[in-house]
C-alpha cells in the first residue's frame, strides 16, 4: 500500500485471514514461513510474487482436487520443482520445501513412492547434488541469502528420494561427485549441523542399497562417517553415525570391522562403563548395539591379534549377558502388532530384519533364550502379511527349533501346526513351511519312539538319563534330525556318561540317529544297552551312598577311570595310587589310604569295583577327619578348663 516494494508479516496475516476465514493460526504461520520474511519481518516483492505463484497457498486453502487427478497434480508440482533446481531462480527454497513435503512418507504414505519415481525420472539427482554445494556465485542476491538453507534442503531431498528406493540409491551412488561432496561437509567440517544430519540420512539410504554401486561405495562411506563418532561437539551427529554403522553391519560387517576396529566396537556394544558417554543407554540404543554385536560376530572371521580376539569374545559374551535378547523379544512383539518401539520414539522395525536376527542369534547358540520369540514368530506367519515376512519367520522358527527347549515348545503349538503349517505346506508355495512341518513331524515321532524304548527297558535302566537329556547331548554334537558319526557318538557317550572303551568296542563304523543312539544307550530285546551293561549298578550304588565328601560324580568317575586304565578294562592298585587318587585330588598317603590300598591286594579292578572302593575310601577319610576334629575340640576344651582352674 505504501509503494515501498515490501509487505509486512502483519499485513500478510490480515490479508490471508480475509481471503479465507477458515485458516487456522498454524496454517497462517506456515504460509508466512513459506513467504520467507527477512529478519525485520518484511517480505520483498520478488519473494511475494513467487509465493503467490507457488502451490503452497492453494495447498493450504485445502481446495479439493478432482478425483483421479491427485497423482497428475503431484507430478506437475514435482516437475516444476526439478526444473527450478536445474535452473535456480527466486522461489527455489519454497519449491524445494514443497518437494520435501511431496517426498515425505509420513505426509504422503500412499503417494511418496510415486513422487520418488517421478522426480527420479525427471533427472532430479544431478541438480540436487549440484545444489549441495550451494547456489552459483552469479545467482541473484535473494538466492545467495538462502544458500545455507538450499544446501541443507538439497541433502535432505536426496535422502528422501532414496528412502526405501533402491533405484534412486543406485543413481545417487553412481554420481562421481557424491563422495567428494560428503567428505567436504563431514570430514572437512564445512557443513552446518542440519546439512551434516541430512547428508548422514543420505549416507544411510545409499549404504543400505542393494545395488553393486551402493555396495562398492560402503567402505568409503564408512571411512567418511566413522570419524564423527569421536567428535563430541554435536551428539546428534554421533548418534546418526552410529545408526549408519548398525545399518551397514547387516550386509557389510567386514567393512564395519575394518573401518571401526574390534576394540572400538567392543565399546560401542557394551552396556557398562566402557560404553561411550554420548551413546544413550536406553532401550532403543541398547537394542541397536546388540544388533551391531550380532552382525559383526556372525559375519566376520575370528581375528588373529590377541587384543582383537579378546574384544570379539567380549562382544559375543555381552549378547547373552546384557539386556539385548529381552529387548529383542519386546521389539519383535511390537513389530507384529505394528506398534512403535520403544513407545514415543516413532521407531518401527522390520519383521524381515528381526526374523533374520533370530536366525543369527540361533547360529550363535542363543536358542534357549529365545523360547519367548516363538509365539510372535508364529503370529508373523499366521498374519500372511507378505511372502518375504512369512518365509523369514519360518526360517527363524526352524533355526530356533534345533534347540530342544524351543522344539518342545513348538511341538506344543498344535493349532499352528495343523491350521497354518499344514495349509501352507499343501499350497505348495511355501517350501519353508514344508521343511519346518517335516522336521516337527520327524522329531515328534523320534521322541515318541525314544520314550517307548525307555519304557520297555525301564527295569534295567532306572537310573539312566531321561530322553530329554539324551536329546540335549545329541543336539550338542549335531542336528537332532541327522546322524552322528562314530567320533561324535564317542563324544556323546562321555557326556551320558558311558565308558568310552566299551562303547568303541561295540560301535564299529556305524552312524547313529537320535533314535538309534537312544536304542544303544537303553538297549532293546536284540541290543545289549550300554547303560544297563556298564552304568546301572554303579549309578544305583552312588544313589545309595548319598552325598560323600570327596567322592566325584558319575561323569568324573568315568573320566578318572579312563585316564587311569589307559584304554584297558581294568586298573591295578598301583595305578590307582599313582594316577587316580592324585587326579581326584585325594590323598595318597596316610593310615586310611594305606589300609584301603592293602585290601586291594594285587588284583586288577573294573569300573564298578573302583567306584565301590573309592566310596569306602572317601567315607573312611571323612570319618578320620571327623575323629581328628573331635579330638582337637576335646583338647581345646581341656586346655580351656585348665586355664580356668589356674585363674
Amino acid at each position: 500500500k505504501d509503494k515501498k516494494g515490501v509487505i509486512s508479516v502483519e499485513i500478510l496475516q490480515e490479508v490471508l485471514k480475509k481471503l479465507s476465514p477458515s485458516f487456522a493460526d498454524r496454517d497462517v504461520q506456515k504460509l508466512i514461513e513459506a513467504a520467507q520474511p527477512d529478519e525485520n519481518g518484511l517480505i520483498e516483492y520478488d519473494r511475494f510474487v513467487d509465493f503467490l505463484l507457488s502451490d503452497v497457498l492453494a495447498s493450504a486453502a485445502g481446495a479439493p482436487l478432482p478425483s483421479g487427478k491427485d497423482s497428475d497434480a503431484k507430478a506437475s508440482r514435482l516437475l516444476d520443482c526439478v526444473a527450478r533446481c536445474r535452473d535456480p531462480k527466486p522461489g527455489l527454497k519454497v519449491s524445494m520445501q514443497d518437494m520435501r513435503e511431496l517426498l515425505d512418507p509420513h505426509q504422503h504414505p500412499s503417494g511418496y513412492r510415486f513422487c520418488q519415481s517421478t522426480a527420479l525420472n525427471a533427472g532430479a539427482v544431478g541438480p540436487l547434488l549440484t545444489l549441495t554445494g550451494g547456489v552459483p556465485q552469479e545467482a541473484i542476491p535473494v538466492l545467495q541469502k538462502d544458500s545455507d538453507a538450499i544446501r541443507s534442503l538439497a541433502w535432505e531431498l536426496l535422502a528422501r528420494l532414496s528412502f526405501g528406493n533402491s533405484e534412486a540409491a543406485d543413481a545417487i551412488a553412481s554420481e562421481k561427485d557424491l563422495l567428494p561432496r560428503l567428505q567436504t561437509i563431514l570430514i572437512a567440517g564445512r557443513g552446518t549441523p542440519p546439512e551434516m544430519l541430512s547428508a548422514l540420512q543420505l549416507v544411510q539410504a545409499v549404504a543400505t542399497g542393494m545395488s553393486n554401486s551402493c555396495s562398492a561405495l560402503v567402505p568409503q562411506l564408512l571411512a567418511t562417517v566413522v570419524p564423527l563418532l569421536s567428535q563430541g561437539s554435536f551428539r546428534s551427529l554421533q548418534e546418526a553415525a552410529f545408526d549408519i554403522l548398525v545399518s551397514c553391519s547387516r550386509s557389510h560387517a567386514p567393512a564395519v570391522v575394518e573401518v571401526v576396529g574390534w576394540q572400538e566396537l567392543a565399546k560401542l556394544t557394551a552396556e557398562g562403563e566402557e560404553r561411550p558417554a554420548w551413546l544413550p543407554a536406553e532401550s532403543l540404543h541398547l537394542f541397536l548395539s546388540g544388533r551391531l554385536a550380532v552382525d559383526v560376530v556372525s559375519n566376520t572371521p575370528v581375528p588373529v591379534a590377541a587384543p582383537d580376539k579378546e574384544a570379539r569374545e567380549a562382544i559375543t559374551a555381552g549378547i547373552g549377558k546384557g539386556s539385548f535378547i529381552g529387548l529383542y523379544i519386546e521389539c519383535l512383539e511390537a513389530a507384529i502388532d505394528r506398534r512403535e518401539w520403544p513407545i514415543g520414539t516413532e521407531a518401527y522395525h522390520s519383521l524381515v530384519r528381526l526374523a533374520e536376527l533370530a536366525v543369527r542369534l540361533a547360529a550363535l547358540g542363543y536358542h534357549r533364550q529365545l523360547v519367548k520369540a516363538l509365539a510372535p514368530l508364529t503370529r508373523a506367519v499366521e498374519s500372511g502379511e507378505d511372502c518375504q515376512t512369512s518365509r523369514g519367520a519360518l526360517r527363524a522358527l526352524f533355526a530356533l527349533c534345533e534347540d530342544v527347549s524351543c522344539l518342545e515348545a513348538m511341538l506344543a503349538l498344535d493349532s499352528f501346526r495343523c491350521d497354518t503349517l499344514e495349509i501352507l505346506h499343501k499350497s505348495g508355495d511355501e517350501p519353508e513351511a514344508t521343511e519346518l512341518l517335516s522336521y516337527l513331524v520327524t522329531m515328534e515321532q523320534a521322541f515318541a519312539d525314544v520314550g517307548m524304548l525307555l519304557q520297555d527297558a525301564k527295569a534295567h535302566v532306572r537310573h539312566a538319563p531321561e530322553p530329554r537329556q539324551l536329546a540335549e547331548i545329541f543336539r550338542s554334537l549335531g542336528p537332532l534330525d541327522k546322524e552322528l558319526n562314530p567320533e561324535q557318538v564317542m563324544q556323546a557317550a562321555i557326556k551320558v556318561p558311558l565308558l568310552p572303551h566299551i562303547v568303541k568296542a561295540t560301535l564299529g563304523t556305524s552312524k547313529l540317529s537320535f533314535t538309534g543312539f537312544a536304542a544303544r544307550v537303553y538297549g532293546t530285546p536284540t541290543i545289549l544297552g550300554w547303560w544297563p551293561s556298564q552304568m546301572e549298578e554303579v549309578a544305583q550304588h552312588l544313589q545309595q551312598l548319598g552325598s560323600v565328601p570327596g567322592l566325584p560324580g558319575l561323569e568324573k568317575l568315568v573320566e578318572l577311570f579312563e585316564e587311569t586304565a589307559g584304554g584297558k578294562t581294568s586298573v591295578t592298585p598301583q595305578a590307582i595310587l599313582d594316577v587316580l587318587l592324585p587326579a581326584a585330588s585325594l590323598p595318597t598317603e596316610g593310615k586310611v589310604v594305606e589300609c584301603e590300598i592293602i585290601t586291594l591286594g594285587t588284583k586288577e579292578l573294573g569300573f564298578h569295583d573302583v567306584v565301590q572302593w573309592l566310596g569306602r575310601l572317601c567315607i573312611s577319610l571323612q570319618e578320620e577327619k571327623e575323629e581328628k576334629e573331635a579330638e582337637e575340640r576335646e583338647a581345646e576344651e581341656k586346655e580351656a578348663k585348665e586355664k580356668e582352674t589356674v585363674k
